[in-house]
């Protein structure tokens, strides 16, 4: 497909209101969980309920309101902080070197080992304020890693430390999407929040500290039936949660779970124009909380207004299905990537049209691909197919419409879907694994064959977590120490 861009005008007057006709987006920020429901969905298991009477009364607090007592804090933070001493990172950024090769400086694997025989994982997403790492995989679950003790004294350092997860949360069913809830600090246990949504069920809204559900935002179609959301977004200031569906997008209150929430058609009925297919993923302009962008399984990529919901123009470049998208520090330019499709492409939001410039990546499967850019809007990293990492330079001064990779290395020996890059840190998370079919056995001269599974490539299977080291030889973090006993 060639690249393009419709301008479109205002193709609908007023976004359409589910639930009582109340409307979901109100001024100011909404202090997550401002609310005395609790939605309980049916999928939690045993280790993560608790009794249906104590659920019942448990009232959740705001954040404005939420004072808790030394004691109470120091017992939350102990359940992700072990030890003795809760170190706090330096907030100020530590840019990535790419002159030296990049250093493994911690691994998980054994938790993604169990009764799955291919437990792939599906991305790996670091919590705001970098203290720990969030991962899903093909068994279901959601796991916490924290941050290595390593990593406070040197981050240049190989240790290859094993990580375990130290929080784990199970869903019903195959999970679609996943996020942070963006204001958290792992200093306030209420703000410790992720949410998630996965095959016939509602999106839920876990909290990690305790592994509890704390309510459910349960989308319905004009049959009054509950639908599944196939991406999930919150806004910069948390107050609102997007989510994708073929050709529309609900919006929910962070504060109100339930039903009420407000519907952005993506394709006018009348004029069938607008943007078709499968809303798949979301990004947000880090400045102005009115814009976002929303990509489709079709390949295409819109920006909208939140408050208005119109679609202000559409972009379309891609060969696959769109599975992520970046926006850059500034807001400027957008990154997009598909399924399937070689290219991440920069588009200029200013004056959109043709592509800006392409960084070519190697992507064979149908799953997210994710790629994340640095905090100094310079470095943007990719995993590949082949098990490589990509890092390109995007303040490099290229007249070719092609990107060249600044640094490539074999990360994993499995596909990379993961990627993500720590906030202040000079360190990358990277994931690995994918989906792989039974082949069926042709000449099964034993019954003992007949139980087990042939995978294609089985061999080269790898499915686990990877921490990376960019950082200069010299360099070693500052950090701040709270005593906590």
């Amino acid at each position: 497909m060639e690249d393009g861009v419709s301008e479109l005008k205002h193709f609908t007057d007023e976004s359409q209101v589910e639930a009582d006709g109340a409307s979901s987006i109100e001024q100011g920020v909404a202090p997550i969980l401002d609310t005395e429901v609790m939605c309980i969905d049916h999928h939690v298991t045993e280790d993560n309920t608790r009794d249906d009477a104590a659920l019942l009364q448990a009232e959740i607090e705001p954040l404005s309101n939420v004072e808790e007592s030394k004691d109470e804090a120091e017992e939350a933070l102990s359940l992700i902080h072990q030890g003795n001493h809760v170190q706090q990172l330096d907030t100020s950024y530590t840019p990535l070197d790419i002159s030296n090769t990049p250093i493994m400086i911690a691994h998980a694997t054994a938790d993604f080992i169990g009764q799955k025989s291919n437990n792939f994982l599906k991305g790996c997403k670091w919590a705001p304020d970098g203290s720990c790492i969030l991962t899903c995989s093909d068994d279901n679950l959601l796991r916490i890693f924290n941050l290595p003790a390593s990593l406070y004294s040197n981050a240049s350092q190989r240790c290859d430390e094993e990580l375990q997860s130290v929080r784990w949360i199970k869903e019903g069913e195959t999970v679609y999407d996943y996020c942070w809830y963006p204001l958290m600090t792992s200093f306030d246990a209420a703000t410790c929040c992720v949410a998630a949504t996965g095959r016939d069920g509602p999106v839920h809204l876990w909290n990690v500290f305790t592994g509890d559900l704390c309510c459910t935002y349960t989308p319905h179609n004009h049959l009054d039936e509950l639908i599944s959301a196939n991406s999930l977004g919150f806004t910069r200031d948390g107050s609102h949660l997007l989510c994708g569906f073929p050709k529309c997008i609900r919006v929910f209150p962070t504060a109100s779970p339930g039903k009420q929430c407000r519907m952005i058609p993506t394709v006018v009925d009348k004029c069938k124009f607008g943007q078709s297919g499968i809303i798949s993923c979301f990004a947000f302009h880090p400045s102005d909380e009115d814009i976002f962008a929303a990509g489709s399984y079709t390949g295409s990529v819109g920006i909208y207004s939140l408050s208005t919901g119109t679609l202000q123009f559409l972009v379309e470049g891609h060969s696959g299905g769109i599975t992520h998208l970046v926006f850059s520090a500034d807001g400027n330019y957008l990154y997009s990537g598909g399924r399937k499709d070689p290219n991440i492409i920069c588009w200029d939001i200013r004056n959109p049209g043709k592509a800006l410039i392409r960084m070519r990546r190697n992507v064979e499967t149908n799953q997210r691909m994710y790629f994340d850019l640095d905090s100094a809007n310079q470095y943007l990293v990719s995993g590949n197919h082949s098990g490589k990492v990509s890092m390109w330079d995007t303040r490099q001064s290229n007249d070719e419409a092609v990107l060249n990779t600044s640094l490539s290395f074999q990360a994993h020996k499995d596909c990379v879907n993961g990627i993500s890059i720590h906030p202040v840190l000079p360190v990358i998370a990277t994931a690995s694994g994918q989906r792989k079919f039974p082949l069926s056995s042709l000449n099964h001269s034993s019954s003992s064959d007949e139980d087990s599974d042939c995978y294609e490539n089985d061999s080269v299977q790898d499915n686990c977590l990877k921490l990376w080291s960019l950082a200069s030889q010299q360099y070693s973090i500052d950090l701040t120490e709270e005593n906590c006993t």
